[in-house]
């Protein structure tokens, strides 16, 4: 469930970036309260997907799916490049959020807590300052 409201998360990630372009080219009140709409949405929908999963991974999957979403938008609908280096930029992304999803799934190899040397001394709270 986390992965879908982060992938929807994402999506409209790219109609608000869209939205904000298309605000700048009139002055109509509807196309920014939609641009706010779709914005705070996004980030709800975020912070819902943070609940069960890491937050790095969150942030760059939903920016990586909004980055995708854009420039695909941008390039059938509004008139931008599609290079193939361009192109294959994009597919870098794809990767890496792929290459995200797969190894979320993954356990951590990585100390469930990990303290620092001074604080394992007793009656030392860590505080290195005086």
């Amino acid at each position: 469930m986390a992965w879908t409201l982060l992938l929807v998360a994402g999506m409209l990630e790219a109609v608000w970036v869209v939205g904000l372009k298309k605000s700048h080219e009139s002055e109509l009140v509807w196309q920014k309260l939609i641009f706010f709409g779709v914005s705070i949405l996004s980030f709800l929908l975020m912070d819902r997907a943070l609940k069960t999963l890491p937050a790095g991974t969150s942030y760059a999957v939903w920016t990586g799916i909004g980055a995708i979403t854009t420039t695909i938008v941008g390039v059938l609908w509004l008139g931008e490049s599609s290079s193939p280096l361009r192109l294959l930029c994009i597919l870098l992304v794809v990767a890496g959020v792929v290459g995200l999803k797969w190894t979320s799934n993954r356990p951590s190899t990585a100390p469930a807590s990990v303290t620092s040397p001074a604080a394992a001394v007793p009656g030392h709270d860590g505080d290195t300052h005086n």
